[in-house]
This record gives structure tokens, sequence and C-alpha cells, in this order.
């Protein structure tokens, strides 16, 4: 490793006495200087390098060691040296941003590091570790910074990305992988096989390296993290210590045959242990690059639906955290980059709850159904409120699909776009009030309307985000291929088939379709509900998108766009091992939900029909509006025929192959004599 320097001398920035480059300084390569560094609140110190954290700590030790000889003062004692290692913050520079490497015990200290880095960087520049660390997390989210944590990439790109910027070497050429999150590193199988030609062409570099080797892993950091680990499976591990009798071969200079053979040997082995996934470094090959990527993020893989965000899946590495406000001494105190729709929803709900002790907003950066046309996304934002003493609160905002712009990009004069706007809102809202009226499982939305303006003198415009409570539960549309296996891929199947039985009536009954009139079903808004054991018991539709927009197609006409979804999840579970009894146990199960919530909803008509139908009786009968649709989808609910329907799940040949020989009732013979009349004439 890099040697210590023996007295090193300071240099003074903004008030900050600084060891080394500057943090974010670049050779000719375009590679970081200092791209390892620590800072010493205490001292308002700053030492960067290209080695491992302990060797800068030790710098600035021997430092204020000489300082104290030279000066004649008072020695620089073993307590000393103590408590600056307690001192020291670790840091790393990834690309343009400076990351703290947050200890969840001493976040003050962290802090404090923070305000002197502040003198040299800009604020939005540095970056916390620990979106792993629950401590960490609540620390900034009571600060209202929850934006400030260093954020696990939003694709696979993104991936690529930060596993390329986390490759760092230490003091000879051997490279690296960086988790900034516990300052330990790991080294590849191909990187180690990379010195088999150095044997030969360099063996002083070999030597280097292999040495290098040995003592990082020996070597554990102020987070009792190892220096270096092998990169293996979770659960396997590999001793290095084979590699001590190598080392010894290549100081005494023996053959240089007998040396690569010895390290053929321990190459082998390291492979056998990395497994055929592991041992080629590959960015462009996923199985690698999200093993890497996880180790990197402390991500076990075998449980990686424990988001680490606290939320569903869906959400998984798909929330950017924005700059917003913290809450001091009861005010609200922005940051200089937030948004202006961000600052405008933080003091909507800064006035609806007085209590508040921190507030945090974050995007949704990729759509849950990225095959719906462009313009039926929307801005989708997360909201977590604080409280000192109430569990935490976390909101799903998402602004109105067509707003103000989106007419005037249309053509249509400003009155006339905040016109159709408002109505449109309205819209929303009878179609809601609809839902809950059939029984249907959606949540409760309430709505938050800011102001905006256009540049130039135009008046301010409303802007809506239909509000509700985040639901805690699976996407349909989501569903991780592990999860049809699991422990019981029969019951899973046999519970999630359930679940959309029931939700495939929702979109029926609700007539939710775009404008191509393709069902709205299975997309992103289907939530499941699991039990204990991760079964599916439930679902909520937690947006109703596209409803009330087929109001006339019979629902058996639709019915086979709902069978072409569940026959995909079918196959997913085949292919994962659930049983034939368990898929044909599937369809039943998926025909017995959608019947009894189609005669639940059909009883419901039957018993409040006259309340029902007088819900829009003080709106216009224009063909298209909302009382005309209303009043058809009571009609085409009231109007299906709940045994035909059965048949017709039963029946249908896309489920044919997920069925037992002789499975399904009567066969189709006996329903084509029944629908022709044939039956009632014998």
């Amino acid at each position: 490793m890099n040697k210590i320097a023996e007295s090193p001398k300071p240099r003074d920035v903004n008030g900050v006495k600084i060891f080394g480059p500057d943090l974010l300084a670049t050779d000719k390569a375009g590679q970081l200087l200092g791209p390892i560094a620590c800072v010493f609140p205490r001292y308002g110190v700053l030492v960067t390098g290209r080695t491992i954290h302990a060797v800068l700590v030790e710098m600035f030790c021997r430092y204020l060691a000489s300082q104290a000889k030279s000066h004649k003062g008072k020695p620089f004692m073993a307590e000393d040296e103590d408590q600056i290692y307690q001192d020291a913050v670790a840091l790393l520079v990834r690309g343009s941003c400076v990351v703290i490497r947050s200890d969840p015990d001493a976040m003050e200290r962290m802090f404090a590091a923070d305000e002197i880095l502040q003198k040299l960087v800009p604020k939005e520049k540095i970056q916390f570790t620990g979106v792993h660390l629950e401590e960490v997390r609540e620390q900034l989210r009571h600060r209202g910074e929850s934006w400030r944590m260093s954020p696990p990439p939003q694709s696979l790109e993104q991936i690529r990305t930060y596993v390329t910027q986390s490759m760092a070497s230490v003091g000879t050429g051997a490279v690296y992988y960086h988790n900034a999150q516990t300052g330990g590193r790991f080294l590849t199988h191909a990187e180690f096989r990379s010195i088999k030609p150095l044997l030969r062409a360099n063996p002083g570099e070999a030597l280097a390296r292999l040495k290098e080797i040995v003592e990082l892993t020996r070597l554990k950091n102020d987070q009792a993290v190892a220096e270096l680990e092998l990169f293996l499976p979770v659960g396997q591990t590999l001793e290095v210590y084979a590699l001590e009798p190598l080392i010894a071969k290549l100081e005494a200079g023996a053959d240089t045959a007998a040396v690569e053979k010895r390290f053929m040997e321990f190459a082998e082995t390291f492979a056998a242990k990395a497994g055929e996934d592991l041992c080629a470094d590959n960015l462009s090959d996923s199985a690698w690059l999200m093993a890497m990527f996880c180790r990197l993020s402390d991500i076990n893989q075998q449980e990686i639906e424990e988001c680490v965000l606290g939320l569903s899946e869906e959400f998984y590495l798909n929330v950017q955290w924005l700059p917003g406000a913290r809450i001091v001494k009861g005010e609200l105190v922005f940051e200089n980059n937030v948004e202006k729709r961000v600052a405008d929803l933080i003091r909507d709900f800064r006035e609806r709850r007085a209590s508040l002790k921190a507030i945090n907003v974050g995007r949704v950066l990729i759509p849950q159904n990225l095959e719906r046309p462009r313009d039926e996304r929307r801005d989708v934002l997360l909201i977590a409120l604080s409280f000192a003493n109430a569990p935490e609160e976390l909101y799903v905002a998402r602004m109105a699909r067509w707003d103000v712009i989106h007419r005037l990009n249309q053509g249509k004069g400003f009155d006339q776009a905040v016109w159709e706007t408002v109505r449109y809102r309205d819209y929303i809202f009878d179609r809601l009030r609809a839902a809950e009226k059939l029984g249907m499982p959606i949540p409760h939305f309430d709505d938050i309307r800011i102001e905006d303006k256009l540049p130039g003198n135009d008046p301010a415009y409303p802007v809506f985000f239909f509000n509700r409570s985040y639901i805690h539960g699976l996407a349909s549309n989501r569903i991780p291929l592990r999860r049809y296996a699991g422990k019981s891929p029969d019951l899973f199947i046999v519970g999630l088939a359930g679940c959309l039985g029931r939700a495939a009536l929702v979109s029926l009954a609700l007539g939710r379709a775009n404008a191509e009139s393709e069902l709205h079903f299975d997309d992103g808004d289907e939530i499941l509900k699991l039990d204990e054991k991760g079964i599916p018991e439930d679902v909520v539709i937690a947006e109703t998108t596209g409803s009330f927009a087929d109001w006339a197609t019979p629902m058996e006409e639709l019915l086979p766009q709902c069978l072409v979804k569940v026959a995909k999840h079918l196959e997913k579970a085949r292919s994962q091992g659930a049983s034939a009894e368990a898929l044909d146990e599937a369809v039943r199960r998926f025909g017995e939900r959608f019947i009894d919530e189609l005669v639940r909803v059909q009883e419901l008509v039957k018993a409040e029909g006259k309340c029902l139908k007088a819900l829009f009786e003080d709106r216009g009968d224009e063909k298209g509006g909302i009382r005309y649709r209303w009043d058809h989808m009571l009609a085409r609910i009231e109007s299906t025929n709940a045994d035909r329907m059965r048949r017709a799940i039963e029946t249908h040949a896309i489920l044919a192959p997920y069925r037992l020989p002789g499975a399904g009732g009567r066969d189709a013979r006996e329903d084509r004599k029944e629908d022709s009349g044939e039956s009632r004439v014998a």
C-alpha cells in the first residue's frame, strides 16, 4: 500500500485545512486524484488521497505528532491518536458527488463533517450513505433531508455506472470494487486471474498485488468491516492464507512454473467457490452485474423484495427523494433548489398536519405500467410524514393526467383549458364516488390544489394532485418470478388467482379501458394484500384509471382480455414448479371469486337501485355524460348472466392447458345446448 507521508503540509481553503488534492480534482486521464478522503470535524481538517481511510488517518496523526515535536509542546500520546481515529469521518468521491459514509451511532459527527464540506463544495453535491440503515434514514427524514441520501440507481444503465464508479485501487495496480456504505472492497475472480501473466512479465508487481490482497483481508475498518473480501455468492467463504506459500516462493525467486502451478491451484478453488455467474467480470451480464450491485449496496439477493426504502417491490430502485424543507422551531425552511410544486405540496400538508416533525417528498421515476401511452402517465410523488409521538404516514399524490398545460398544447385558449381541467377534476371524483357506492375495493382519495404560472404575465392556473394513503402490498403486474416458487408455490398461485378474479370483475363493472377500448386490468393498479406467509389474500384497486370509459360492451365480450392476463400468471407458476392440481384449483378460484363479486354487486344494485340511479340525476342526460354512462353501466351489471360468465371462464380455450382432464363441470356440448335453447325444449 502507499507509504505514509512523514510530514505532509496543509493548505487553507475557506477556513478548512486540506492535506492532499482537492476533493474533485482529476489527473490528465480524468481519474480522481483523491477518491478516498477523511474529514476531522473537531480540527476542521480534510485529508484526501488514493489509499484506504486508515492510511489517511495515520497521515494526519503523524502530522500532529511532528508538529508537537517541532514546537516542543506536549508530546503526541496514544490517547491523542485514539481521539483522532474517533473524530474521523470517512468520505468517498463518486463522480461529481462527495459521499459521507454514515455512522448510525454518531450522526451528529456526520452532520458536523457535512458543515465543513459545504465550505468546499455545494450542499447538493454532498450525500450520505445509509439508505440500508433505518437509523440513518430516520435522522435525515427528521431533518427533512431524505433527498440527501446517496440514492440507489434508478435503471439498469445507472446500476452499471454505479458499479463502474465503485472500481478503485489502493496501492498497487489491482482493481477492487468499493462498497460506499461500509467501506469494504471486493476482489473478483477475473481480477485475481489477471495477476497470472505478471508472474512472468513483472514478478515485482505480481508480488506486490498478492501481498496487498492478503494484508487487506486481515484489516478491518472503523465499522469492523474487512477492507477486502473475495467476491463470492452469499454464504460462501474462502480464506486467502493459501496465498502465503505462494508469496514466499515469489520472494525466494522460485521457479516460475512452480509459482504458476501454486497460483492456479488457488485460482481454480476461487472459481469453484464463485460459480459460473461470478467468474467473469461482465458489466453486460445481468447476473454478474446485479450480484455485484447487491454486494455493493448491502442487499441480500435472496431477500431483495425487502425494499430498502420501506416500500413494496414496484417502488424498489424507483424513488428519487427531492430537495424540500426542514421544520425548524415550527417553521418551514426550504432548500434553495426546491421545486415550486414540491414546496406548495409541503405547505399544503403542513397546514393540514400542524404536528408534523418532518416531511419528505420523493418522485416515482419509472411508471408502474410502461405499456400505457405516454400521455396517460403523470407525475407521481410519495410524501412521508414524520411525527414526534405517532407512526410515520406515507401518501401517494398523483398529478391529474390531463392538466391545463396538456390542453394548452392542444391549442385551446387559457380560460377554456382551465375550465376543462376543473371539470375533469370533478369527473374524477364523480367516478370515485360511484365506485365507492358499489362497494369496490378502492382507497379514499382527496385532492390537493396548488397554483402555478406560465412564463410571462398569464394569471395563475390550478394544478390538481389526487392524494391517497400508500397501500402496503405487491402490485400484481410486478410479481418477481421467485414468488411463484417460494416455499408454497401451490398456495401462492391459488391465492393470486382469487384476487385476480375479484379485480377482473371490478375492471369490467367500472368499464376501465383506454382510448382504444383495451381493458385496464392487472397493469399496475391492483395491489395484492399478503397474509403472514406471503400468500395473496385480497386486492385493492389503488387507482381507478380509465373507469367509465367503456360503459356499453357486454362483460362477456371483455372477459377474454382478463383471461389472457390470468393465463400468463398460471404459466409463470407452472414454470416455477406449481402442480397441475394447483393450477386447476387456481382456475377454479379465479372463476369463484369473479362470480362472487359479480353476484354481490348485482344484489347491491337490485337492493339499492333507486338510490344508485339517482346518484347523478341532477346532471344532464346527454350521450357520453356522467349520468348517461352511469345508467348504462348499472344496466350492464343487472343484465349480465352469472351462469354464462361462469361457463365462459370454465370452458375458455386459453385456460384449458391449466385444467385437469374432465375438470370444469358440464362440457361445452351441454353449454351450447343451453345457449341455443335445446335444453329448454327438452
